[in-house]
């Protein structure tokens, strides 16, 4: 009788209690070995979506999630519902290009059809100025990054920053250099021009007087007047560079020139001052023909500018010596005197702006060396001191040999005053 209940089982097949005895007996098997594991992968899936969804939200861009076949957008953050205007339900499923400017709106398509051929993070429309519309038709400025999450299908995780604040501070800055640059013309102008022709009129004057008794004395306060205007000169000259550099507009006009000519050109203006106070000056340049591709009026310049300072400093019967020899990195002029020297824990400051050593009686506006070093920077060279106290200092400076364009004059940066 068994064997004949358990054949027809067999033939026809276990009934629904036979059914839920194998499950029950199986059941410890199957929860440890399938649902447990799947338990546990549903809920690590789970807490990956509820942190995604909680940085999304709470990330302090607008950000979108979009299908990249169709321009679907699939999920909103809250800060791209402030940024465009739109509730979360206005845009979820709609074509991304209701955020697009009509104007285009056309080739977005086409954007968006290229990128998921080569689907990469990258910033889109770098170099261009970017805007988004917003619901009331008004336009945002925007920086857009772009990221791609492939799952079954590619989605692009858009960044939407809006930069309207800065665009707005970019605009007044530029507004503040447009002026920047009239206050320049305008001091370059209206103080300069005089200055000159005072300067003029006295050289005329100091030739006109006698140089005996009893107009000796007009002689020396013509000396004194001419020695304030030069002074004037100077300072307002620095302060107009200072105002270029600081604005961007300080231009290069770079050729080919003969050092040695640079050099004696230097000298040649200081033999005046250099006799009266006994100073032998001196040039060095290795080899005879060395030549340099530089801005000519700024380099003469620099070294106008160190020589003079080598001249205050260097005592009578001192020497000074303006070098150039050709060195890997370039061409690197000397300017070395025979003063008292630079104490070792000042070296580093003297470039600064508006920076004098202590204990000085030396005039200056200390914004000499502070200019040399920018312009040598703007000719992608280096500038630097050597000195040891009591022996002599030596400023030099290295411009490369490999030829440098001219600057550009069509951006602020290279934009001549």
């Amino acid at each position: 009788l068994i064997r004949t209940i358990l054949g027809e089982r067999i033939r026809f097949g276990l009934t629904s209690i036979d059914a839920l005895l194998v499950a029950l007996a199986l059941y410890p098997a199957i929860r440890l070995f399938v649902y447990k594991p799947l338990a546990a992968e549903i809920a690590k899936r789970k807490q990956a979506e509820a942190e995604f969804r909680n940085i999304f939200d709470s990330s302090p861009n607008a950000l979108l999630t979009i299908d990249a076949a169709h321009g679907t957008i699939l999920r909103v953050s809250p800060q791209a519902e402030r940024l465009f205007g739109y509730r979360v339900d206005e845009l979820m499923n709609q074509s991304v290009d209701i955020l697009v400017p009509k104007e285009i709106r056309q080739n977005h398509a086409e954007l968006r059809k290229n990128y998921a051929l080569h689907p990469q993070a990258r910033p889109m429309g770098a170099g261009r100025d970017l805007f988004a519309l917003k619901k009331d038709g008004g336009k945002v400025p925007v920086e857009i990054g772009l990221t791609p999450i492939l799952d079954s299908r590619l989605i692009i995780l858009t960044t939407v920053t809006d930069i309207h604040v800065r665009k707005e501070a970019e605009a007044q800055r530029d507004q503040a250099l447009k002026a920047q640059e009239e206050l320049i013309a305008v001091v370059s102008h209206e103080i300069k021009n005089p200055l000159t022709t005072m300067t003029s009129a006295l050289e005329l004057l100091k030739r006109t007087l006698p140089s005996q008794e009893p107009d000796a004395t007009a002689q020396k306060l013509v000396k004194q007047m001419h020695s304030s205007v030069m002074r004037i000169i100077d300072i307002t000259s620095d302060l107009l560079d200072l105002s270029r550099i600081e604005a961007g507009y300080l231009s290069l006009n770079p050729s080919l020139h003969n050092c040695h000519d640079l050099a004696n050109e230097v000298i040649a203006s200081f033999e005046h001052q250099a006799a009266e106070k006994k100073i032998r000056l001196e040039t060095k340049i290795q080899p005879e023909n060395l030549s340099v591709f530089c801005d000519k009026n700024r380099v003469l310049q620099v070294l106008t500018n160190l020589v003079g300072n080598a001249m205050k400093f260097t005592p009578p019967h001192g020497t000074i010596q303006v070098g150039a020899v050709l060195q890997e990195k370039g061409i690197c002029f000397t300017v070395k005197d025979s003063g008292p020297g630079i104490p070792e824990n000042q070296i580093e400051r003297v470039f600064e702006r508006f920076w004098q050593a202590k204990n000085r009686k030396i005039e200056g506006t200390g914004l000499g060396l502070y200019i040399s070093k920018r312009i040598i920077a703007a000719h992608g060279g280096v500038i630097g001191a050597r000195s040891e106290s009591g022996k002599g200092s030596e400023f030099f400076f290295v411009l490369p040999t490999a030829k440098v364009e001219p600057a550009k004059t069509d951006s602020p940066e290279s934009k001549a005053a």
